[in-house]
């Protein structure tokens, strides 16, 4: 009798602790839970770009876990320049919303709003397209391309209560850069100079000039400009990345 009795106790305390491992564990996996959730993010792109270009650079909401019914936000250069660095030209909202407005550049910021008429935003999309923002750079330094949320709603018609990420330009010396004696040129506007012969298009005759001028000063005193793999020095993973962007 005395032998059951201690194996029912047994048999309880095994109970309960298996229970207790349970709702603690539960408890961590909600806790674990709630940590990795996202706040929704409208991102702007980073760049590096050369004095005298013009670029445009993308806005981007993060995700819309339950849909995007439209938007209005300013975006834009919002802190004083003491030197002009760069300045904003125009905003174009993405195509996939049939219903917008693009408002004219006032003060380098644009008002930019859309609806999403075709539902191509619902429950749980993520990386949506907000639109591009076009920028002209002028001077050597750093800028940042900030948003102001006027409106951001889900499909069921709450506010989105997102974060802003700005964009950080870098302006840079000016192209072009002159390697063995031809006026190279960055043609895309990434910082990258893909154009060696200036001829305005990237091809083969870039690569093996890449290859061939690479330890000269042109391009070792302008290292950040060729630098694909950015490492900080140029070489042969340089000319192979390139080798791959013409392929």
């Amino acid at each position: 009798m005395g032998m059951k009795h201690e194996l029912s106790i047994m048999s309880v305390v095994s109970v309960l602790s298996l229970v207790l491992a349970m709702i603690i564990g539960g408890l961590l996996t909600s806790d674990h839970r709630a940590e990795a959730q996202s706040t929704p993010t409208i991102f702007i792109s980073d760049l590096v770009i050369s004095e005298g270009a013009i670029t445009s650079l993308n806005i981007t909401l993060s995700e819309a876990p339950n849909g995007l019914a439209g938007f209005d936000i300013r975006v834009g250069i919002f802190e004083a320049q003491s030197t002009i660095i760069a300045q904003v030209q125009s905003g174009t909202v993405h195509s996939s919303f049939p219903l917008k407005l693009e408002e004219a550049v006032v003060d380098d910021q644009v008002r930019l709003r859309g609806v999403d008429l075709n539902k191509s935003y619902e429950k749980g999309a993520v990386n949506i397209p907000l639109g591009t923002i076009r920028i002209v750079t002028v001077e050597k330094g750093i800028v940042d391309i900030g948003a102001l949320i006027l409106a951001l709603d889900d499909d069921s018609g709450d506010p989105i209560n997102a974060s802003i990420s700005p964009g950080i330009i870098e302006v840079t010396a000016a192209f072009p850069i002159i390697v063995n004696g031809t006026s190279s040129r960055d043609n895309d506007g990434d910082g990258i100079v893909e154009d060696l012969n200036g001829n305005g298009r990237t091809d083969f005759q870039d690569i093996v000039l890449l290859f061939t001028e690479m330890d000269k000063i042109a391009i070792t005193s302008n290292v950040q400009f060729f630098d694909r793999d950015d490492n900080g020095v140029i070489n042969l993973a340089d000319v192979v990345l390139a080798f791959n962007e013409l392929l």
